[in-house]
Formats: structure tokens, sequence, C-alpha cells
């Protein structure tokens, strides 16, 4: 049998092969683009962990960390990666990091909150959007001295009288803030940046003459993108719970089902010309944890939480580095003060809106107070889509826009920078000083008999382990220490004595019981109230996740449940 010659061994060229000295050792051609996106996410994680107690935010590092590559890119090396990033395309950079952010805010929504309070939000996201926007526009108008027309003053008003729906609950959602506040910062950004995406693309159009038939093209538009975009968002919810009855306790088929369909949907919505951002506030306000399986709703918030996350990131690395590479040319000394009269002018004209419209939104919903107010208008950050609309003006090719569309991208950028340094660090202060993290004197009440029946067990379990002969060598010191418990309120005098039920009288040396009065019997009455729709609620779940309900019946209790919360007495 003859033997086949040996096949030839294929010569590889220097680029490939690792020979030291006389060929190369790198590979050429390497995605670097893709080592730079995994590079800084872990660089974000190593921030979140060190810098995890302070008050440092991570996303403005991270910005900074963009600007440096920018400016290493335009001098010493030639990176021809961090190019293509300050190059995206507005449209990719919308659609990979909106449908995250929006779906995440408002699939955490309390849907029965919302629902009370959505002529407040509309309030706030439409006539206070638009007269946020003319207030700014205006001030841009008179006080600016780069000579901008009306128009490009307009759509900087535009910009940043959008605010993002999750940085701006980010510092305030675990201090004790009320829910009905949250959702009322978060219902406000949410059709805040609906309404901002929509007026943005049709004023942009009306500049350029892209219509024929104005007034019909536009009532056209309008109505895809609020009516359609509801349907198509309501009709998605449906098809998702559709699906999900027909799963059950598999969670990598749920998760994957709610990723893809957000960003389906969102495609789908802009492709047809109608919003995304409306419709996936409408699936992520009727989808909740019961709409999927027991335990899957836990894995599913750390999800959306990781990619909120790994979103931002993403979007202030990715502006560091456009604003470092497009802006250059335009930096002075003067930009500083220009920078920190649009943050101050910003923040006025927003308290301005606020106060305006304070008297209808006190007569609605929850009512309405000046504090709240307060909150509302430090706490709203701008965020992604202040970028990505700044970001989509300074690629447009018109004549004699490029000093004008950057001056913008700058501006916005900076601005957003300024309240994630000042807003974010200080919103957190504000809410303790304004008292509207007080905790009820019930409460505490209910924390101090709590935490002094724990050391009476401690006390007690601590006297019998003594008498144990192989403990006779513990260090009880150290274990005392160890497993103190300290009141997490403080008390002062006068509420100490209204924790007990007696009265020491100093003249007779003796105990006098007393009554309370009338109104500390009724702060009693209702937080005891609550606590036990808390735990109806709770108990649902936990009924729900041990399969003795099913997701049908826990939807309507635990709905039930939240509907009496705020109607006091019931």
């Amino acid at each position: 049998m003859a033997l086949r010659p040996t096949q030839a061994i294929p010569e590889f060229g220097e680029d490939d092969l690792l020979v030291h000295e006389e060929l190369h050792i790198l590979a050429p051609g390497r995605p670097f683009t893709l080592l730079l996106v995994f590079l800084s996410l872990a660089v974000a994680a190593l921030l979140r962990t060190f810098l995890k107690e302070t008050k440092i935010p991570i996303l403005v590092l991270i910005f900074f960390i963009g600007i440096a590559l920018g400016l290493v890119a335009h001098f010493p090396l030639q990176l021809d990666f961090v190019k293509d990033v300050a190059n995206i395309d507005p449209v990719l950079f919308l659609h990979l990091f909106t449908p995250a952010i929006i779906f995440t805010a408002a699939f955490d929504m309390d849907f029965y909150i919302f629902r009370k309070s959505f002529w407040q939000v509309v309030i706030l996201a439409v006539p206070g959007f638009l007269m946020n926007c003319a207030f700014l526009a205006w001030l841009t108008y008179k006080v600016n001295k780069h000579n901008w027309s009306w128009d490009d003053s307009m759509l900087f008003g535009i910009i940043l009288s959008t605010t993002d729906p999750v940085l701006s609950v980010a510092s305030v959602k675990n201090i004790g803030l009320s829910k009905i506040v949250i959702n009322l910062i978060k219902g406000e950004s949410l059709f805040n940046d609906a309404t901002t995406v929509i007026i943005f693309d049709l004023y942009r159009d009306l500049i350029h003459k892209r219509h024929r038939e104005v007034v019909k093209e536009i009532v056209l538009k309008l109505l895809l993108k609020f009516l359609g975009s509801s349907v198509l968002g309501f009709l998605s919810s449906r098809i998702i719970i559709y699906w999900l009855q027909n799963v059950f306790n598999d969670g990598i088929i749920e998760v994957v089902l709610s990723f893809t369909m957000a960003y389906m949907l969102f495609f789908i919505a802009e492709w047809f010309g109608m919003s995304g951002v409306i419709s996936l506030c409408i699936m992520g306000l009727l989808l909740d944890s019961v709409s999927f399986s027991p335990g899957v709703d836990l894995f599913l918030y750390r999800f959306w939480a990781m990619l909120t996350f790994l979103a931002h990131v993403m979007i202030y690395l990715i502006m560091g580095i456009v604003i470092a590479q497009k802006t250059l040319p335009y930096l002075s000394t003067r930009l500083i003060f220009y920078i920190i009269t649009v943050y101050i002018s910003l923040n006025v004209v927003r308290a301005s809106v606020i106060l305006i419209l304070s008297p209808f939104l006190s007569r609605l919903g929850y009512g309405f107070n000046w504090r709240w107010g307060a909150v509302i208008v430090w706490s709203g950050m701008r965020g992604t889509f202040t970028l990505n609309m700044a970001l989509a003006l300074s690629q447009e090719d018109h004549p004699g826009a490029g000093e004008i569309t950057t001056s913008i991208l700058l501006y916005s950028g900076t601005t957003s920078l300024f309240t994630l340094i000042i807003n974010s660090t200080t919103v957190k202060k504000l809410v303790m000083t304004l008292g509207l993290c007080n905790i009820t004197l019930p409460k505490r009440m209910a924390m101090h008999n709590a935490v002094k029946r724990i050391r009476q067990m401690e006390a007690n379990t601590f006297s019998v382990l003594k008498l144990d002969r192989f403990l006779a060598d513990a260090n009880w010191a150290m274990a005392e220490e160890a497993i103190t418990i300290e009141y997490p309120y403080k008390l002062d005098r006068e509420e100490i004595v209204n924790l007990n039920q007696v009265i020491h009288c100093p003249e007779c040396n003796t105990d006098i019981s007393f009554e309370r009065s009338p109104q500390q019997i009724a702060d009693l009455m209702e937080e005891a109230r609550l606590r036990l729709l808390t735990a109806q609620m709770a108990s649902y779940r936990k009924q729900y996740c041990s399969g003795m309900l099913n997701r049908d019946a826990a939807q309507t209790l635990i709905g039930a449940a939240e509907s009496y919360v705020d109607i006091k007495g019931k």
C-alpha cells in the first residue's frame, strides 16, 4: 500500500509568529475597542469595591478616565480605537443603553402609587418640561455671548430639561424617603424622557424643514408616539405574561425573555416611528415580581440593576472620550464661568417651574408641599438622554453649525457631571435637613421595645452559658462586646418618658400610670395598620413562592392590600 506524501506545513507570516527579536511578538488587528469595554467595566467594579462607603460618585471618575483616554489619543498616541469610540453612531448609542435604563426604572416602580399620582407625573413631565425648555431657551438666547439663534437655544433647552430616571433616585431611595416622593421623581423622569425625545425630533425636523405637510405629519407622529406606543407596550406586556404562564421555575428563560423583549420592543417601536421609551414604560409598569416564577424576581432585579450599572459606566466613559476628542479646540478659561452659569440657571429654572406648578400638584394625587418640591428640584440628574441628544446634535453636518453644536455638547456633558458631583452627593443631606426621613414616634417606640427585648434575651442566654463548664475559659467580655446592639434611633428625654407606661413622682416617690393622648393613640393605630398591611403582603408573596397561591390570586390579593395603604383607618 503506497504511502501518501506528507502534507506540507503551512508557512506563517512574521506577523503571526511569536518569535523574539526578528519577528513581531504582538499579533496585529486585535479588537481593542472590546478590550476597552471590559477594562472599563473592571475598573468600575474596582472603584465600586473601594469607594462603596464614600460619597464619591463612581461615574464621575469614569467620566474623567474617558477624558484622559481622549486626551492621550489626541497627543502622544494615535489610538484609532479611541477615535472610533468618539465617533459612535448616536442611534446605536440610544439603542444600546436606553432600553436597560428605562425598563429597570419602570419595572421597579410601584404601580398602585403611580396610578394615584399619574396626573401629577403628567403635569411635571409635559407642561413642566415645556416650561423648563422655554425658560432655559430664553435665558440662553438673551444671556449667551456666542450669538446662538433661537433654534439653537431651544434645542439646548430641550437637551438640558430631561432627567435620568435611575440616577435621579439612586441617592434617595434607600434612606427612608417616602415611596410617594421616589415614585414621583422616577415617574417624572420616565415620562420626561419620552417627551424630550419626541419634542427634540419634531423640533429638529422643523428646523431642517423635513416635513412637506407640517400639521398632518406632526399630528400623525404624535398619535404614533403617544397612542401607538402605549398600545404596543400594553400588547407586549400581555404577550410576556401569557408566555410566562406556560413557564414555571425556569429562571434562565424568564430573564432572557425580559431582556430580549425589552430590546426588541424598543427597536420595533423606534423603527415604526413610535416612542420606544413610552412602550418600555408601559410594559415595565404592567409587569411586576409576581408576573415571574417564585424566587426569580430577586435574580431579575439584580440582573437589570447590573445592566443599568454597566450602561451608565459605558455612557460616561464614551462621553468623556467624545468631549476630549471634539471640544479640545474650543476650550478657554471663560468656559468655566459659562459652565457654572449654565448649571446655576438649570436649577433656578427647574425650581421656578416646580413653584409655578405646585398649586396644581397640591390638588392631585397624594398632594404636594414645598419640601417635596425641593427634593424633586435637587434630585434632577442629567444623564443618558441629555448626553445622547447632545451627541446626536454634535454629529450633524450643517454649514456653520460645528462650533455651536460642539459648545452644546461641552455644556451638556459638564452640566451632567456637575449634577453628579454636587446634586447627587448633597441630596441626601437635603432630605435629612428637611425632615423627610424622620422616623415616627410609634416606629421608634417599636424599635426601642424590640431592642430592649433582644437585650433581655442576650442577658438570659449569657447567664446560662456562663454556667457551662465547657465554656469556663471563654472570653465573655469580648463576646458581649461583639454582640452589643445599639438603638438605631436617638431618643430625647421626652420620648423616653413616652415609652414608659408610668411616670415617677419625685414628691411622693411613687410610680403613677397615665393614659396616652388621642394623637399618640392615633399614631400608634396608624403604625399598627401599616405594619399589618405590610405583613399581609409579605404573607401573600410567601404563599405564592410556596405554591399555595397561583399568580392571579397573588396579584389580586397584593394589589388589594396595596390599595389600602393610602387609606387611613382601613
